[in-house]
């Protein structure tokens, strides 16, 4: 029998030939029939390959056809040449994707409904990887075994919840858990303040720097509101018509401003920690409600975790938007003053 046929089966008996079968060929696409089938119905009945001018397939050419995530041999980087593991999502040297999105879309979840996340030496279901967020140009773990536990939570469990940047926080994570002296800093927290807490979803952070930062924000508020008096006016101080000490609160915009600074950066040195702290309370919690049903707790996970980009937006333009009314009630008040 042909090398072709073998494994395959008649399109009309759906049973495999085997190979004392006397098998004939259609002209035109080339699928193989068992003689006496297509001689029962009179010819090949592949309507949708002859209308589509296609050829009939042997089942392992078009196994390799529709599942190249699996049957890429070999797994090589396109960017530093390595060779990796069958199985490989990311390149183990330089972590970049070895595969495309068009690669596996395809791909449905195995039979547990969750994939492994080693990405070792395994066959991963990337559709289902890539559902649960990771950025798919990175290395997912940040070069720490998937399996490895981070305060009695597994890295793979923690990837999940912290979806984007895992590379950057996984590592950090685990220096912190380590108790080691020299702290992580977090540019982000340092430069961008509540509105990273927000993005990261520490809602009750993001509240407390806020309402320190507009407090200490008010003494060089009232500072530029005497400027506009001053103009208004034509050489009347503002604080003066309050009765406030200009020597005083000079002062006290000083002190106001090395606060902030603190508070900046103290947010770049114990951001990473915070974010720590809650991600593992929300995992532990998670899992205590999700006990036994490994899929809907690794679904949980990634739907409580990840970022908010709404929550950012949203703060954003409740800024501009109080920002705008404030400034026309106040230019209204200092205008009732003059």
């Amino acid at each position: 029998m042909d090398q072709r046929y073998i494994g395959a089966s008649c399109p009309i008996c759906k049973k495999e030939f085997t190979e004392n079968d006397d098998i004939v060929v259609c002209p035109d696409c080339g699928a193989p029939y068992h003689r006496s089938c297509i001689h029962t119905v009179g010819g090949c009945i592949l309507e949708d390959l002859h209308r589509e001018h296609k050829s009939w397939e042997p089942p392992k050419k078009r196994a390799e056809r529709e599942d190249p995530f699996f049957n890429d041999p070999p797994n090589r980087c396109k960017n530093c040449g390595t060779v990796n593991p069958p199985g490989s999502l990311f390149c183990e040297i330089c972590g970049s994707p070895l595969h495309s999105p068009e690669d596996v879309s395809s791909r449905t979840p195995d039979s547990s409904g969750f994939p492994p996340f080693s990405g070792r030496n395994e066959k991963q279901p990337p559709e289902d990887y890539l559902r649960y967020g990771y950025n798919p140009f990175t290395t997912p773990f940040g070069g720490l075994d998937a399996e490895e536990e981070i305060e009695e939570v597994p890295v793979k469990e923690l990837a999940i919840y912290v979806k984007e940047n895992t590379h950057y926080f996984l590592p950090r994570f685990k220096t912190i858990s380590h108790r080691q002296k020299n702290l992580p800093i977090n540019w982000c927290g340092f430069l961008l303040g509540y509105y990273y807490l927000l993005y990261r979803k520490l809602w009750v952070a993001a509240a407390v720097v806020f309402v320190l930062s507009t407090l200490l924000g008010l003494p060089s508020l009232l500072f530029s509101l005497d400027s506009v008096f001053y103009s208004l006016t034509n050489g009347v101080s503002l604080l003066e018509t309050l009765n406030l000490d200009e020597y005083k609160l000079i002062q006290l915009v000083n002190f106001c401003s090395f606060l902030s600074i603190l508070l900046r950066v103290a947010l770049g040195f114990f951001t990473n920690k915070m974010y720590m702290s809650k991600t593992l309370k929300n995992i532990k919690r998670i899992k205590g409600t999700y006990a036994g049903d490994v899929t809907a707790y690794h679904t949980a996970l990634a739907q409580k975790g990840g970022t908010s980009k709404v929550a950012v937006i949203v703060a954003v333009c409740a800024t501009i938007l109080v920002s705008s009314v404030g400034s026309a009630l106040t230019l209204n008040w200092l205008v009732s003053l003059i």
